[in-house]
This record gives structure tokens, sequence and C-alpha cells, in this order.
């Protein structure tokens, strides 16, 4: 899950760029400074364990026996 973790953080700070890219548009005249946002570390840890434990449960939840 190494991978998959390392592509969603990638996910999320191309997300950030984007969000920067665009408040710069929309506001260039503000004199606004985005250089603690650009330094923000975007970073997400899944717990794939718990995640998958509640995966199980939900999906015995969901089902049903015929009768």
């Amino acid at each position: 899950m190494d991978r998959v973790d390392a592509l969603l953080n990638r996910g999320f700070n191309l997300i950030k760029d984007s969000l920067i890219a665009f408040c710069r548009e929309i506001s260039p005249d503000k004199g606004l400074d985005f250089a603690p946002l650009e330094k923000t570390l975007v970073e997400f840890k899944p717990h794939w364990g718990c995640f998958m434990e509640k995966i199980c449960i939900a999906a015995e939840l969901m089902s049903y026996e015929e009768q």
C-alpha cells in the first residue's frame, strides 16, 4: 500500500498547487503571501488495516441470507 499512499499524497499536493494557482489568479492585486501554504506538507497516512476492517463490517451488515 506504500505506492497507493505515495500516489494519494502526490495527488493531494497537486490539488494544493492548483488551489494556490487559482487563488493567485483571482486575487493578483491583493498582495497575499502564499509562501506558508506552499511550504505546507500535505500528507495523508491512512490506516489501511482499520479501513479494510470497516469495509468487511459494512459488507456483513449489507448482506443477507435468503430463506
